[in-house]
């Protein structure tokens, strides 16, 4: 590509690059935040395929080197990257990172990730791309002890997957966070122990000029295929085990007798008609009890479960039971218990909160069905305080917590009648007071430090504001400890 020549960012253009940068990062720790919950927190998230979820936002330096290289390779007539326009130019700014312990459950992320999409939880704004770093193919010769083969140094397919995302509609973001990209990668735990050694010893100082001798650059790509034979191995291992003729392989490869192996291996797996008929089943039911089938991923999440009471009951459970579980009574109860801890309807939400709720209802049937009602019913009740507990503290909301308060500061844009009708309206909300106000009239902006010592939503705030005539540009949160630990009135 010949584009016009670019030299370096200049001193005074770079500073206002870092402040930007330093004024937009607790947004984006925010959105970080908000993917980590949707993620990890998820009780559908396949987090026994999953080794670590963490994030981590660009440094400075390396922001300026990529914007550098953007202006140097952008094409005759287009505008540079500058600090007015970076955030919207770089989609990496912060990167979250799911880190799984196979090459095989990088698909199980997948799935979840576009059940998220059909929810309307997550926004795709590219990808999936995939990337190979160290992917090698099995050659077709065994090698001793079972492996899937002799390694050669040919492409087989992709080691690592890339998004670049948004939060989707369905979680009412606020409208700070709405507009926010991040990076989202998958790679396996033996890729992140390459990727982390590699960056850390051979990258930095490539980046920085110094020559590396090449029988090093050599031996890292030799520790990439080690560690790529030793993912294929612990697939190769792990599938063995999972394979219902495990111990007939074992015997076939050395002779005699199989060998013992655990219950779980021996264990057959169910026929794909049979999980589809199972499946199938259940999306009857809750159409019959609902009114809506879920999607595929909360039926999943319902049979895993209800695969799980069947062990625990020694069979008693099944999921021909669940009709007679599941009653209008159980139904009518969860959704009182429902209302009275959050103050809202039981699959009255968006399509994710619904299925969320689809989930709690399915764990709490199965719970009546082995428990004291009064258990399930006090199980229930602390499921719904913490899930309530984490959206308010999250992007959706703005939360006062037990013993403590909170300074919120809103940023508004509107008129100095706006700025009064906005106060007079937070003064009609219990627990919420406003404590002090900045208007800057050259910009028609203004600033609110609320006093907030309840819970309340972040639309709270927003519905009030455009009730006023004004429009929210940011929500920022201070925790501010009450002396003493004294309760704050409710």
């Amino acid at each position: 590509m010949n584009g016009p020549k670019s030299s370096p960012i200049k001193t005074r253009e770079a500073n206002r690059i870092r402040v930007a940068f330093y004024e937009s990062q607790d947004r984006y720790l925010a959105l970080a935040a908000e993917l980590h919950r949707i993620l990890d927190q998820d009780v559908r998230f396949p987090r026994n395929a999953v080794y670590a979820v963490k994030h981590r936002l660009k440094g400075h330096q390396r922001l300026l080197e990529k914007i550098d290289d953007l202006n140097a390779r952008r094409r005759a007539g287009s505008p540079k990257v500058d600090h007015t326009n970076f955030a919207n130019r770089i989609d990496d700014l912060l990167g979250v990172r799911v880190v799984v312990l196979r090459l095989s459950d990088l698909g199980k992320v997948r799935q979840y990730l576009d059940s998220l999409v059909t929810e309307h939880r997550l926004q795709i704004v590219n990808g999936p791309v995939e990337k190979t770093t160290f992917l090698v193919r099995p050659g077709s010769e065994p090698l001793a002890g079972g492996m899937a083969g002799t390694l050669d140094m040919q492409y087989s397919g992709y080691s690592s997957v890339h998004y670049v995302v948004k939060l989707g509609r369905a979680l009412e973001a606020p409208l700070d966070l709405a507009g926010l990209k991040a990076e989202l990668q998958l790679r396996t735990i033996f890729e992140e122990a390459w990727g982390e050694i590699d960056h850390k010893y051979r990258y930095e100082r490539v980046r920085s000029g110094e020559r590396i001798p090449e029988f090093v650059e050599s031996g890292f790509s030799d520790l990439g295929l080690y560690l790529q034979a030793a993912a294929r191995q612990a697939d190769h291992l792990c599938e063995m085990l999972e394979r219902p003729a495990v111990d007939q392989a074992h015997a076939e490869l050395h002779g005699g007798e199989p060998q013992h192996v655990p219950k779980a291996a021996k264990r057959s797996r169910r026929p794909k008609a049979k999980v589809r008929s199972t499946v199938a089943q259940l999306a009857r039911v809750f159409q019959g009890r609902l009114g809506f089938a879920p999607n595929k991923l909360t039926l999943a999440y319902a049979l895993g479960r209800l695969e799980e009471y069947r062990v625990r009951t020694g069979g008693r459970l099944r999921v021909e039971n669940l009709p007679a579980m599941l009653t209008e009574d159980v139904l009518r109860r969860f959704e009182e218990i429902y209302e009275t801890t959050t103050g809202q309807r039981a699959f009255d939400g968006s399509t994710g909160d619904r299925e969320l709720d689809a989930v709690r209802l399915v764990d709490f049937t199965l719970a009546t069905s082995v428990q004291a009602r009064e258990i399930a019913e006090a199980g229930l009740r602390a499921a719904l305080r913490s899930s309530t507990q984490a959206e308010m503290s999250g992007a959706k909301g703005v939360a006062g917590t037990e013993g403590s308060a909170q300074t919120v500061v809103v940023k508004l844009e509107g008129t100095e009648d706006a700025l009064r009708r906005f106060v007079e309206a937070v003064a009609g909300e219990d627990g919420v007071k406003a404590s002090s106000s900045e208007y800057r009239r050259d910009e028609a902006k203004y600033r609110v430090e609320l006093a907030v010592t309840r819970q309340i939503p972040y639309h709270v705030i927003e519905r009030l504001a455009h009730r006023a005539g004004a429009a929210v540009h940011g929500v920022v949160r201070k925790q501010v400890r009450i002396p003493g630990g004294a309760r704050t009135p409710a």
